[in-house]
C-alpha cells in the first residue's frame, strides 16, 4: 500500500489519508479540548490505533469524525469492534457539559457526512458515556432518520441497511425500527421484517444472539412494547 511522508507522519493514500491531511486545516467547530496534534502512523498492521490518535487530537467536527470512521471501515482499517472503539474515542474526546455534548451529537445526527448505521453507533457510545438517557436516545434516533435525504422509500432503505449492519447494537436497531414505525416509514409488516433482519444480523452463534437480546432488554433505546416484540420474534425463530 502506498504511503505519504508528511511532517514525519506516515499516512496512507485514499480516503483516510486525505481526511487526515485536511482535518487540521478545517476551521469549523472543534470536537475536542485543546491538545497538541497527535503523531499519526497508520498502516494495515496497526489497525485503528493511528486513527484513534487523530480523533483524540481533535481538529475536526464530530460529523467529520464520523465520516473518518466510516472511511476507516470502508478501507479495511476497522472492523465492527474497532469501529465501536473509535466511536467511544470520539465521545471521550468531547469536552463541555453533558448538554453541550448532546448538542454536538445532535448536530452530527443532522449532518449528511455519515450514514445512519454510524450515527446509531455514536448514540450508543453517548449512552455508554452516561449523558444520553432514554428520551435523548430516542430523540437522536428520530433526528438521524430525518437527516436521511430522499423520499420515505429511500429513508426506509437506509434503515434496512443499518439494521443489517454490524456497527450498531441490537438495542439501537430495535429503537431504530420502533421509531421508523412511529414515524410512518414502516407499517407493522415492514417492522416485523426489519426485526427479523436485525436478528439474522447477529450471526449463527446461539450464545452471542442470546447475549445481544439480553442486552437489548436492558437498553433504553426502545420501549417495553418493542422489547416484547423482540422476545416474540426470538421465540418464533427458536432462539
Amino acid at each position: 500500500m502506498k504511503q505519504l511522508q508528511v511532517n514525519r507522519r506516515i499516512l496512507p493514500t485514499g480516503i483516510v489519508g486525505v481526511w487526515l491531511l485536511l482535518a487540521p486545516l478545517l476551521s469549523l467547530t472543534i470536537l475536542s479540548c485543546d491538545r497538541p496534534d497527535a503523531e499519526v502512523d497508520i498502516s494495515l498492521s496497526s489497525d485503528y490505533r493511528g486513527i484513534a490518535e487523530a480523533i483524540r487530537g481533535g481538529g475536526q467536527t464530530l460529523a467529520e469524525t464520523l465520516s473518518l470512521i466510516e472511511a476507516a471501515v470502508a478501507e479495511g482499517f476497522a472492523d465492527q469492534a474497532a469501529a465501536q472503539q473509535l466511536l467511544q474515542e470520539a465521545v471521550a474526546a468531547m469536552c463541555g457539559t453533558a448538554g453541550q455534548k448532546l448538542s454536538l451529537i445532535e448536530a452530527a445526527m443532522k449532518s449528511q457526512a455519515a450514514g445512519l448505521e454510524t450515527k446509531l453507533g455514536l448514540i450508543e457510545a453517548a449512552a455508554a458515556g452516561g449523558f444520553a438517557d432514554a428520551a435523548a436516545q430516542r430523540a437522536l434516533i428520530a433526528t438521524a432518520i430525518a437527516s436521511v435525504a430522499g423520499e420515505a422509500g429511500e429513508q426506509l432503505a437506509a434503515i434496512d441497511s443499518a439494521v443489517q449492519g454490524q456497527t450498531a447494537s441490537l438495542s439501537m436497531k430495535l429503537g431504530l425500527i420502533e421509531t421508523a414505525v412511529q414515524e410512518g416509514l414502516a407499517d407493522e409488516k415492514a417492522g416485523w421484517e426489519l426485526l427479523q433482519k436485525a436478528l439474522d444480523a447477529l450471526g449463527e452463534e446461539a450464545a452471542g444472539r442470546l447475549a445481544a437480546i439480553a442486552e437489548a432488554m436492558v437498553g433504553q433505546a426502545a420501549s417495553l412494547s418493542a422489547k416484547l416484540d423482540l422476545l416474540t420474534m426470538a421465540i418464533e425463530k427458536g432462539l
